[in-house]
């Protein structure tokens, strides 16, 4: 009795250290914030402008949400349950919006639809027809479209294997039923998948919460262009940071939404459940009406800006060939490290909360998680101070170099790590974890033969996940990044802060030179998962 007792006291001890020390940028900007509450500097930027900002960025998130719910939904849907043309070729390429990041997406299309642009002097003087009065990007709606094509891959990869899963069972059932195919996707298979919807819908609106670089090359002004301002511009950290618990009280309304849904959903279980075989068949013609939006949305979302950027760097000699190795070749090393870093961190931090006892540890647990939803300004300097403040117990602690930007790296993505992974553990049904706990004597035992089987694709699918993220990340690598060290991102921000927009159109090919087979190997391990899992 006193062993269970110890251990159930080490482990609460551990709970609450590892989300205590994971959420330690929260509680120095929660400190930060309270030391200076009273003061008022800026107080009519406050009033005036942040009310503005808080709406664009509101109004952002729910169009690149619902966008990249009528993107998603399409392309699951017909992946998942049509026998397509050429899905096999094609479904891997939905995944290579991924590697595209937003700063370049956005400063192409930005200059796609400019008014000195080819297209559209083009429609001026062929049609006299002025398109940038339609295409501007100041709008919610515009941004919130260009921001979907590039974050819809965030739903499509869990709502595909999700339908793919259900569709296995219930498919036969509700056919037997006499339902309709369209009555058994609306009906059936859309609700039974709302966990997979509401977690992609979750992980978009982070990702677009967080984004700067995006919105800054449309000059769309949201928090995170609040905070910057604030920062850089008005010189207030302590404005900045009070900005950003606005984004921390969005953060937390997501998170606990999250929490409850999947507190009344089940999990399918996935193994070899998938269906061997299309349910719907199509004809030539539907073939022809069902390719149609899918060439329009690789058209745009991959073709168009490849073809502009290799438009745009071919106006100057490329950059010197040592340069472009050293760049890579960093970009590699702090990639692999962080994402071999979040990916062990990931298993500990499942292994510390496997079990929850009550809701303080997992609110402790979460206000550790709540880095995505952060902006990457605010992560350095909040990482900043920080490691400055550890410092002064604990002098050996460093203030510079590739700790503090792994340190950085791990606040902000570990969450996608841990819910990956973690996806995968919720499929284990509960009776097979009692009968398992019964007939596997050891701790060991248990994870070897039950938990190491439903996890061992999806510890390589996080891997890849956190390395695409990492190797793309500009602003916390930016402010972090040792000296003398630079990444392909950074030196694509120094090139086109200086306007120099060929170079930074050469450097972004040789980004998505390396960004898009990456995608390519993240897809490929998606779908041995759905074998294995």
């Amino acid at each position: 009795m006193r062993l269970v007792i110890n251990k159930n006291k080490l482990r609460l001890f551990f709970q609450i250290g590892l989300g205590l020390t994971l959420g330690l940028p929260i509680l120095y900007m929660l400190i930060f914030s309270l030391i200076n509450a009273g003061d008022n500097e800026h107080l009519d930027y406050l009033i005036s402008v942040f009310p503005i900002h808080f709406s664009n960025s509101i109004k952002l998130v729910f169009w690149s949400v619902f966008f990249s719910l009528i993107i998603s939904t399409y392309l699951a849907c017909t992946f998942s349950l049509t026998n397509l043309w050429a899905k096999k070729l094609i479904k891997p390429l939905s995944y290579l919006p991924l590697g595209i990041p937003l700063y370049i997406s956005c400063f192409v299309y930005e200059g796609i639809f400019s008014y000195s642009s080819p297209i559209s002097t083009f429609f001026r003087e062929t049609m006299s027809f002025d398109i940038t009065k339609i295409i501007h990007f100041d709008s919610a709606i515009q941004v919130g479209f260009i921001f979907s094509l590039y974050l819809s891959p965030y739903l499509t990869m869990p709502l595909t294997k999700a339908i793919e899963s259900v569709g296995a069972g219930q498919w036969p059932v509700a056919k037997t039923m006499g339902l309709t195919t369209t009555e058994v996707v609306l009906k059936i298979l859309i609700p039974s998948c709302i966990p997979w919807i509401i977690g992609g819908a979750i992980i978009i609106s982070m990702e677009t919460l967080a984004d700067f670089g995006g919105v800054t090359a449309f000059n769309y002004d949201t928090l995170t262009t609040s905070i910057y301002t604030a920062w850089s511009g008005l010189f207030s950290l302590a404005l900045a940071i009070k900005i950003s618990f606005i984004l921390l009280l969005l953060a937390a309304m997501l998170f606990f939404f999250e929490y409850r849904l999947n507190h009344k959903k089940q999990y399918s279980v996935l193994g070899s459940t998938f269906m061997a075989h299309p349910p719907i068949h199509l004809s030539i013609s539907q073939n022809i009406f069902l390719l149609i939006p899918i060439i329009l949305y690789f058209s745009i979302a991959i073709i168009l800006p490849l073809v502009s950027l290799v438009s745009m760097a071919d106006a100057l000699a490329w950059p010197a060939l040592q340069l472009i190795e050293e760049l890579t070749l960093d970009s590699f090393s702090i990639a692999t490290t962080a994402a071999l870093a979040i990916t062990i961190f990931s298993l500990i931090h499942l292994s510390v909360y496997a079990r929850i006892k009550n809701i303080s540890i997992e609110i402790i647990k979460r206000i550790g998680l709540f880095g995505y939803t952060l902006p990457g300004p605010i992560i350095a300097v909040a990482m900043i101070g920080v490691f400055a403040m550890l410092r002064e117990y604990i002098t050996v602690i460093p203030t510079s170099g590739i700790p503090l930007l792994l340190a950085g790296l791990l606040f902000r993505f570990v969450y996608i790590a841990i819910s990956n992974i973690e996806s995968s553990l919720k499929r284990i049904p509960p009776g097979l974890k009692n009968s398992a706990s019964i007939y596997l004597g050891s701790k060991w035992q248990l994870i070897k033969n039950l938990y190491f089987p439903f996890m061992k694709k999806s510890i390589p699918m996080a891997f890849l996940f956190v390395f695409i993220e990492v190797i793309k990340e500009l602003p916390i690598t930016l402010i972090l990044k040792p000296f003398g060290t630079n990444t392909l991102a950074t030196k694509i921000y120094e090139y086109t802060t200086e306007g120099e927009w060929e170079k930074a159109a050469q450097l972004s090919i040789i980004l998505l030179v390396v960004l898009i087979p990456m995608s390519l190997i993240f897809n490929s391990v998606e779908n041995k998962r759905h074998h294995n899992e």
